[in-house]
C-alpha cells in the first residue's frame, strides 16, 4: 500500500492539479475549524464604497485600484447577493498558495518537497483566509507572483501558461495595494540577484539569452503595472476626487502619524480655533467638521511636526523601541525555522550566501524606513514581507536531504509552528458563538435604523459599525446605509458619503444636527459630543434621548447656533477665558 501511494505521490506531485487539491484540502480544514473574520473595518469601509450599500456602485477605491473596483461594481450590479469582495481575495489567496507549492514541487524532489512547505502554507493560509485583509492579500499574491516568475524564466523552456499566473498574481498584488506590492519585490528581487550570480556559470551564448528574457520579462511586468497606475491616477482628476485625496492625505498624516504636542503648539492651535478638548475630540475619530477642522486646518497641523531625519536619535528609537517588538512578529519565527533548516542540512553555494546576505540588508532597510514612517509592526504589513522572505529562505536552501533528516525537520519546524500559534484558539468555530450573536443585534441595530428613512442618523465612533455586523461571507444589502453618517473615518468625505449628506440637505453634520428635527445622533458618550458642540456652535445645546436601538442611545440635539462659547476672533485665536479654561 506505501509503494502504491509514494508511486502515485511520485507520478501526480509535480501536476498543477495535485497542488490545487493539497490547497484545497488546506482551505477546506481551516474554515471547518476556524470562522473567518475581516482583521481590521477597513475592508467593510472597501467594500461599502463597491457593494452598493450606500446607495451607489463606486469603482474608486482609494486604497485599491480602480480597475479592480470597476471589475467589482459590475459583479455587484450582477448580484448582490455574492460576497464578491471576500471571493476575490479568496481566489487571490487560493492562486497564490497553489502556485507556491507547484513550484516547489517542481523545484524539490521526493518527500522534501512534500512535507517542506506544509508549515508555510498552513501558517500564511491562516492568515490570509481566517484573519482577511486586503493588503495582507496584495503581499500574498505579490510574492506568489514574483516566486512563480522567477521560476518560470530560469528553465530551458519558457511555459506561457506559468508566466501568465505569475503576471496575473503580481498584477493582482498591485490592485490589491500598489505599495505592498514594492515590499515585496524588494524582499523578492534577492532571488533575482541570485539568478544573475549564477549566470556566470554558463556559456556567454546561454547567458545573453537569458538576460534578453529576463529584462523583456521586467519591461511586460512595467508595462502592465505602469498602465494600471496610469488608469488610476486618470480616475481621480475630478475635481471632488482630487479634494477628497487632498483631504485624505492630510486625514493620514495626523490619524495615522499622530498629531503635533499641543503642549508645545499651544499658539498655532488656538490660531486654527482648536482647543485642547476639541483636539481630544478628533483624535477619538469625530473629525467630520469641516468647518473647523478642514482640510486646509489639517495641512496646517501637519506642518507643525517635527520631520524625522536618519539621524542619531533615529536610530536609538530604532534600537530601543522597534528591535525588542520585531521578535514578536509571527513571521520571523517561522523565517528562522526555515533558516537554520537551510542552514544545517542545505547546499551551500556562493551565490546562495550572497543572497541571504542582500535578503537581510533588504529587510533591515525596509523595516527601518518603515520605522521612520512610524507605521511599523502591523500584521497586515508585516504578513507579505515574511511570506516573502520565507520564499526566498526555501529558495536558496537547497534540496540535497536525506530522509533521516526530513524526518527531523518535519517534526521540528511543525512543532514549533503549532507552539507558536497557541492564540488560533481565539478564532475556533465552537468559540465564536458569542461573537456571531452579537454581530447579528448590530445587524438588526442598522436594519432598525435603516428602516426610519425620515431620519438622518450620525453615527459617533466608537457606536454603530458595519465592521461589528457583517462578516466575511455575509451579503450586505443595497442601499441599507442610505441614512447613516459616521463621523470619523477615511471614506466618510468621499462622493458617496457625501450624497447621504446631500440627500437630506445637510452641509455640517456638526453645526446642522443643533435643533434639527429630521438629524438623529447616536452616541455612547454624549458628554464629550455636548462639551465639543457647546464650545464651537451653541453654548445652549442638549441632548434629548428619542429612543433606544438595542445598545445605542439616540439623541435629538437641541440649542440655538450662535458659534458657541469659544468664539474665535479675526485673527483667529480662541479669548482668553477660553485659553484659561481649556488650558
Amino acid at each position: 500500500m506505501q509503494k502504491v501511494v509514494t508511486g502515485w505521490l511520485n507520478k501526480n506531485r509535480e501536476k498543477v492539479g495535485f497542488s490545487v487539491m493539497v490547497n484545497a484540502g488546506i482551505l477546506i480544514l481551516l474554515l471547518l475549524f476556524f470562522r473567518p473574520a475581516y482583521e481590521t473595518n477597513d475592508d467593510l469601509g472597501i467594500c461599502n464604497l463597491v457593494n452598493g450599500a450606500r446607495g451607489v456602485y463606486e469603482s474608486h477605491l482609494v486604497y485599491s485600484n480602480i480597475f479592480l473596483g470597476t471589475v467589482l461594481s459590475w459583479c455587484y450590479r450582477i448580484s448582490v447577493r455574492v460576497p464578491w469582495y471576500a471571493l476575490f481575495q479568496y481566489a487571490a489567496l487560493f492562486l497564490s498558495y497553489t502556485a507556491v507549492f507547484y513550484v516547489i514541487q517542481r523545484k524539490g524532489s521526493g518527500t522534501y518537497a512534500l512535507w517542506m512547505p506544509m508549515p508555510m502554507l498552513v501558517f500564511f493560509s491562516y492568515q490570509g483566509y481566517i484573519r482577511l485583509q486586503y493588503t495582507k492579500t496584495a503581499g500574498i499574491a505579490a510574492a506568489a507572483g514574483f516566486f512563480l516568475l522567477f521560476f518560470a524564466l530560469e528553465q530551458e523552456t519558457l511555459y506561457f501558461r506559468d508566466v501568465l499566473w505569475g503576471y496575473l498574481l503580481t498584477c493582482l498584488g498591485f490592485l490589491y495595494r500598489s505599495e505592498q506590492f514594492f515590499a515585496e519585490a524588494a524582499v523578492l528581487s534577492a532571488i533575482g540577484v541570485v539568478m544573475l550570480l549564477e549566470l556566470k556559470d554558463v556559456d556567454k551564448q546561454r547567458r545573453r539569452r537569458q538576460l534578453l528574457r529576463y529584462v523583456k520579462s521586467a519591461a511586460v511586468l512595467c508595462l502592465l503595472v505602469g498602465t494600471f497606475w496610469m488608469s488610476d491616477r486618470m480616475a481621480y482628476r475630478e475635481p471632488v476626487w482630487q479634494e477628497y485625496l487632498a483631504y485624505n492625505d492630510a486625514r493620514t498624516e495626523l490619524f495615522d502619524y499622530g498629531f503635533p504636542p499641543y503642549a508645545e503648539n499651544k499658539e498655532e492651535y488656538q490660531a486654527l480655533g482648536i482647543s485642547k478638548t476639541a483636539k481630544r475630540f478628533y483624535e477619538s475619530w469625530n473629525h467630520m467638521d469641516e468647518e473647523r477642522f478642514s482640510a486646509e486646518t489639517m495641512q496646517e497641523l501637519v506642518k507643525l511636526k517635527e520631520p524625522r531625519t536618519f539621524g542619531d536619535e533615529l536610530k536609538t528609537e530604532f534600537l530601543e523601541e522597534f528591535l525588542p517588538r520585531f521578535a514578536n512578529i509571527a513571521g520571523v519565527f517561522l523565517c528562522a525555522l526555515y533558516g537554520l533548516y537551510g542552514l544545517l542540512w542545505g547546499k551551500k553555494q556562493k551565490s546562495d550566501k550572497i543572497g541571504i546576505l542582500y535578503e537581510i540588508a533588504v529587510i533591515a532597510v525596509l523595516y527601518l524606513y518603515l520605522f521612520y514612517r512610524g507605521r511599523y509592526i502591523h500584521n497586515r504589513v508585516d504578513t507579505g514581507i515574511w511570506f516573502a522572505a520565507v520564499l526566498v529562505v526555501i529558495r536558496l536552501s537547497g534540496q540535497r536531504m536525506n530522509p533521516f533528516t526530513n524526518r527531523i525537520g518535519l517534526a521540528f519546524v511543525l512543532s514549533c509552528v503549532c507552539a507558536f500559534q497557541l492564540n488560533w484558539k481565539e478564532h475556533l468555530r465552537w468559540d465564536a458563538a458569542n461573537e456571531k450573536e452579537e454581530m447579528l443585534q448590530e445587524r438588526n441595530v442598522i436594519e432598525t435604523i435603516h428602516s426610519d428613512q425620515e431620519h438622518l442618523y450620525l453615527l459617533k465612533m466608537g457606536s454603530v459599525s458595519f465592521a461589528k455586523a457583517y462578516g466575511v461571507f455575509d451579503s450586505i444589502p443595497v442601499g441599507i446605509g442610505d441614512n447613516l453618517y459616521p463621523l470619523g473615518g477615511w471614506p466618510t468625505k468621499t462622493p458617496v458619503y457625501a450624497a447621504v449628506l446631500a440627500r437630506y440637505g445637510v452641509g455640517n453634520p456638526f453645526r446642522d444636527m443643533i435643533g434639527s428635527n429630521t438629524i438623529y445622533l447616536v452616541d455612547l458618550k454624549i458628554e464629550s459630543t455636548l462639551k465639543y458642540l457647546q464650545d464651537c456652535y451653541s453654548s445652549d445645546a442638549s441632548a434629548e434621548e428619542v429612543m433606544r436601538v438595542g445598545p445605542y442611545p439616540v439623541y435629538r440635539i437641541s440649542g440655538h447656533t450662535d458659534g458657541g462659547r469659544q468664539a474665535v476672533s479675526s485673527a483667529g485665536a480662541v479669548p482668553k477665558e477660553e485659553e484659561n479654561r481649556h488650558g
